[in-house]
């Protein structure tokens, strides 16, 4: 015993503080910690909910979305025979133009009627090519209809982050 108090006689106000650390802390400062904290996590959630609410806000103010949008879609089918075969084209829209990309011919039930679907779009004879875009324009594909198509997608992607940022602010105000 005589040789555990010259160990630790030594370190006095070391082993003092250990100990008070280690010691429950008074109910009151828990509190006020809680008190603090709490105090700042709400500071935080107003914060972001008012950064949403501005957000939400100078989205629908700068450039409303358009409610009236639907979705197009066209299906070119051409029946010249017996069997329902559908010319079937590949096409991106740009923004301002289409290109077409492939044109394939499918069976009634959608499959490639042969194994060998032709040479690239890119590969045929302009006259042809030019042939194929004409028969898209008198069906209503074409630069004006891409227009449409990217004012769409700018809508689309409009709402959904707009709707996102609803469902942020709300699921912080339930909190």
């Amino acid at each position: 015993m005589a040789m555990a108090r010259r160990l630790v006689r030594p370190l006095g106000g070391i082993a003092k503080r250990v100990l008070l650390q280690q010691q429950p802390q008074p109910v009151i400062f828990n509190l006020i910690r809680n008190y603090i904290s709490e105090m700042r996590r709400e500071a935080f959630e107003e914060n972001i909910l008012r950064l949403l609410r501005y957000e939400i806000r100078y989205e629908l103010e700068r450039s409303p979305p358009s409610q009236g949008s639907a979705p197009y879609q066209a299906v070119l089918n051409e029946e010249g025979r017996e069997s329902n075969d559908v010319l079937e084209f590949v096409c991106s829209a740009w923004p301002d133009s289409v290109e077409i990309r492939k044109v394939y011919m499918r069976g009634q039930k959608g499959i490639v009627d042969q194994p060998y679907v032709g040479p690239a779009f890119k590969e045929l004879d302009d006259e042809l090519q030019n042939s194929l875009y004409d028969f898209l324009e008198t069906r209503g594909i074409n630069d004006g209809l891409c227009v449409f198509l990217h004012q769409c997608m700018k809508n689309k992607d409009k709402l959904e982050f707009i709707r996102w940022m609803e469902k942020a602010k709300s699921f912080i105000e339930r909190k």
